[in-house]
């Protein structure tokens, strides 16, 4: 059909005219192009925050195989995944990574030489350091949660890795801190783009913050007449890497994954769970926020009613 208007917004047009919105924070107008000579603001800032026990890497599934090398695992080894949520959906940029080098599992087995927590979508696993008990190497995946502050994010891992596209405008980037070494070197010109692409976003963190949680609260209001509510309890220091939300009346998360993808949203079903998450980061506009909410109404009124 195509072109069709709701609420004065257009839904299926033309495939060269579809809006994109992404779940990364990457906003095109401040593409980084130039590599600058200095980066104070990044250095003191990753100094203050890491000390000296970091290391940058070209993205963050790169800096699962550096580590769980630096582990020197072997084939059969196995790494524990663990999550916020305890659900069984684990995104694949993990376990291909982890796959690299051994193989991953679900649960503790005999086989295991490494615990792997996944803290999902900025919201942290509670009690990291209740693992220590396994006496294993602790490896936090902050992939999302790099303005979360809690002491349950990385503070306990022997090492923690972080995914900066997934905070910045940038296009590539992942930080590894670790506790004691690690015999890994970034090239050098992967670290002049990443100190780069950083230097003027560093002082904004707070105002960054700041945003994703207005937007949080902003979709809890423009979606709350559907019935929506979202599907982790915010503690104190969580800041969402995304809107993750259950919706009890959607009769099908698959077929609105298929319907926002095909108008440029950028989202997915929470699988294994009845959720469904979608953008949130603070380079989002008011105006793609509530296309996005208009695209779930028109969802509810014209698709989800009839399936």
């Amino acid at each position: 059909m195509g072109n069709i208007l709701y609420n004065n917004i257009v839904i299926e047009s033309a495939e060269e005219l579809v809006p994109f919105i992404s779940i990364a924070s990457l906003n095109r107008k401040e593409l980084c192009v130039n590599l600058l000579n200095e980066t104070p603001q990044v250095d003191k800032y990753l100094s203050d925050r890491f000390g000296n026990k970091y290391e940058f890497c070209l993205k963050a599934r790169e800096g699962i195989v550096i580590v769980l090398n630096e582990l020197r695992l072997k084939p059969d080894d196995v790494v524990t995944i663990l999550t916020t949520t305890g659900n069984s959906y684990i995104s694949g940029c993990v376990t291909k990574a982890i796959e690299k080098v051994c193989r991953w599992s679900r649960e503790f087995t005999p086989h295991t030489k490494a615990i792997f927590v996944n803290h999902e979508f900025g919201y942290a696993y509670e009690n990291v350091s209740e693992l220590k008990k396994y006496n294993l190497p602790i490896i936090e995946d902050c992939a999302h949660s790099f303005f979360t502050q809690s002491p349950d994010i990385g503070s306990v891992g022997d090492y923690v890795i972080y995914s900066l596209p997934k905070g910045f405008s940038m296009q590539l980037g992942g930080i590894i801190v670790y506790r004691n070494k690690l015999n890994y070197k970034c090239p050098v010109q992967i670290v002049k783009y990443i100190k780069s692409a950083l230097e003027p976003q560093i002082g904004q963190i707070a105002l960054f913050v700041k945003k994703r949680k207005e937007n949080f609260n902003y979709y809890l209001h423009s979606l709350k007449d559907l019935g929506v509510y979202p599907y982790f309890k915010s503690k104190e220091g969580d800041v969402p890497g995304a809107f993750m939300f259950v919706w009890p009346e959607c009769k099908d998360y698959r077929r609105l994954k298929l319907f926002l993808n095909e108008n440029g949203v950028d989202s997915s079903v929470f699988f294994g769970q009845d959720a469904y998450f979608i953008p949130v980061h603070h380079n989002l506009s008011i105006n793609e926020i509530d296309y996005i909410c208009l695209l779930i109404h028109y969802f509810k009124e014209e698709i989800n009613n009839k399936l």
